[in-house]
């Protein structure tokens, strides 16, 4: 699903002068792939700064076979953000105006779209986004868990005996899962660490305490890296106790400790435990290469959904903290 409109052009217009007009809007060209450039030669735009798209624009440049008429089609997701919307709005314009001819959206001929969602800029829209791709993260790791097909217990059974569980394959799975879960997390807590320090208030004190290393200035100047990147690079997050004191020194309101202690429903682990000993068993599986085998699929697909929700909760205290739009878990 998503917003589609074709531009049509006068008959005597030039797929070249296009493609360079194109350029001079800030497209790209794309390669040819299975999804990718089935009508003709594809473009996409897209900026990552202030984090003010979502996807950008994909587009298509081709030729009718039939009738011979130039034209360039475009498209956004349902996903897409306001400035999503408003740059695919400002490309069908800008090429109506500049090569004449006319459009025709979802909308009707000439009709331009209208975006009706939630407006989210800044570390709202950076914070979004990242949590947006940790959902996204996590549902590999239950595409893994299905297609491994680790829960049937009919192929290579768990036997609780150590001495053969050890070679259990279906058990080395799970351990090797739980790295991925842990870095999953860590670039959620880094980028939204980034995010919030990008516009903080705090901002220049922390720049300054981080004493960022010349490697990392030559990246900046080279436009590779942002200074809140290179400031959140070198940091630890994957100790509970350092990333509570990140957030914390970048705003005293975030409370990591305590959105992860508060308790859920009878469970006897909070959060922060279980954080902890993830933590703690990734250790031991990336530095001592040990498996636990009692770490069965079941308990590998508890710990994951625990830790969406962990996630979940953590993103609503910020929504709090911030006073941002509401967000609902459905959307992702």
């Amino acid at each position: 699903m998503g917003y589609d409109c074709t531009n049509h052009f006068p008959l005597k217009t030039k797929s070249k002068e296009v493609q360079e007009f194109l350029f001079l809007l800030g497209y790209e060209k794309g390669k040819k792939g299975f999804l990718s450039g089935v009508l003709g030669t594809p473009y996409f735009f897209f900026d990552s700064k202030d984090y003010k798209y979502v996807e950008g624009v994909y587009s298509e440049l081709y030729t009718d076979e039939q009738t011979g008429e130039l034209l360039f089609w475009s498209r956004t997701s349902v996903w897409r953000s306001k400035f999503d919307s408003d740059f695919h709005n400002y490309t069908i314009k800008e090429l109506r105006k500049r090569f004449g001819g006319y459009f025709i959206s979802d909308l009707g001929r000439n009709r331009y779209f209208k975006f009706e969602g939630i407006i989210r800029q800044e570390a709202e829209a950076g914070v979004h986004q990242a949590y947006g791709r940790f959902v996204h993260n996590i549902k590999r790791a239950y595409s893994f868990i299905d297609f491994s097909d680790l829960k049937n217990n009919n192929v290579r059974p768990i036997k609780n005996i150590e001495m053969l569980d050890d070679l259990n394959p279906k058990l080395l799975a799970t351990n090797i899962l739980v790295p991925y879960i842990l870095s999953i997390f860590e670039d959620f807590f880094r980028s939204t660490y980034i995010a919030l320090l990008k516009y903080s208030e705090n901002k220049e004190k922390i720049i300054h305490d981080a004493r960022v290393q010349g490697a990392e200035l030559v990246l900046i100047e080279q436009e590779f890296l942002t200074v809140p990147e290179a400031v959140a690079k070198w940091m630890n997050f994957q100790e509970m106790d350092k990333i509570h004191q990140a957030f914390k020194k970048l705003d005293r309101n975030i409370d990591l400790h305590g959105v992860f202690k508060k308790p859920d429903g009878r469970k006897k682990e909070d959060f922060w435990l279980l954080f902890k000993r993830i933590i703690e068993l990734r250790h031991s599986i990336i530095h001592r290469a040990e498996t636990d085998v009692t770490y069965t699929p079941t308990k590998v697909e508890k710990d994951i959904q625990n830790v969406k929700k962990a996630v979940w909760r953590f993103y609503q205290h910020l929504v709090e903290v911030y006073y941002w739009n509401k967000v609902e878990e459905w959307e992702f």
